[in-house]
């Protein structure tokens, strides 16, 4: 009975979705850790630490859970065989008036169904306990080397566009050297004057019915609006946002590369011109 119920059901879920979920697991494991390794090997072997212990343990879990489910199944089978001869001898029970015994072994197996239920479940938690802690050591270590990478000046993690907003805003202080804005550092200024002549303009894009032809033109209208007659910064990706502007200043791995207008600094073969010929190749 267990193999018409149970067991169809099991097999007919790992052919459909479970086959499926694993192939994409595998192929999304591979897709990040090659990711990891192009971006930056070093911090990549890093994260790499942890995976010895997490293949061990998922070794380990492996071999109990699978016994533990064959065990759950023997006893969801003797449940079932049970309920089944109950039911096809129903009227030899109650012949023999048996109803209150048959009851009482009923709960036995069903009992005993329950507490192996309950140790699956203890497998389970305890298995994504430790893969849960595996993980946050792997970030704990991330932030250890890379942050330690990032104070000597081995690592740098973007370009530096919005940390530059965020200084001229106060948002935090530097550590060395000033921020001037009109030659007076930002630090003797205070917050409240200061934001009064400061505004931030996120990037939130909010896209309207229509093209995104259509998008783009409307939301550059409004930029230009925007930066009517008012000093403005634009971090921008993409160059025909800032074609117009008085003054380029492209940085790349948190220093300033290439300074410019528009018409220039193309010509200058640098990281300009590979974001050029990317964006208007297209």
């Amino acid at each position: 009975m267990t193999r018409l119920t149970n067991d169809v059901d099991a097999l007919n879920e790992m052919f459909t979705s479970g086959a499926i979920s694993i192939l994409g697991d595998v192929l999304t494991i591979l897709g990040i850790t090659i990711l990891l390794l192009v971006i930056n090997w070093q911090l990549a072997l890093v994260t790499f630490v942890v995976m010895p212990p997490l293949f061990w343990i998922a070794s380990f879990f492996r071999v109990a859970m699978r016994d533990n489910f064959r065990a759950s199944r023997v006893r969801m089978a003797r449940i079932n065989a049970y309920i089944a001869e109950n039911i096809g001898g129903m009227y030899i029970v109650q012949l023999f008036n048996r109803e209150q015994r048959n009851f009482e072994q009923f709960d036995v197996l069903n009992r005993d169904y329950l507490h192996q239920t309950i140790r699956s479940l203890f497998y389970f938690i305890s298995f994504s306990s430790i893969t849960n802690f595996l993980s946050a050591v792997a970030i704990a270590l991330i932030i250890w080397y890379g942050g330690g990478r990032v104070l000597v000046g081995a690592l740098t993690i973007g370009a530096g566009k919005t940390s530059l907003i965020s200084l001229i805003s106060r948002f935090y202080d530097i550590q060395k050297g000033a921020i001037l804005v009109d030659g007076i550092d930002v630090r003797n200024v205070r917050q409240k004057d200061l934001r009064k002549h400061v505004g931030a303009v996120l990037q939130d894009p909010f896209i309207f019915s229509g093209t995104i032809t259509s998008n783009t033109r409307l939301h550059e209208e409004h930029i230009s609006k925007l930066m009517l007659n008012r000093t403005s910064i634009i971090i921008a990706h993409r160059l025909s946002t800032i074609r117009n502007v008085d003054r380029i200043i492209v940085m790349h791995k948190g220093r300033i590369v290439e300074q410019g207008i528009h018409e220039q600094l193309p010509g200058q073969q640098g990281v300009y011109r590979r974001l050029y010929d990317f964006q208007y190749a297209q």
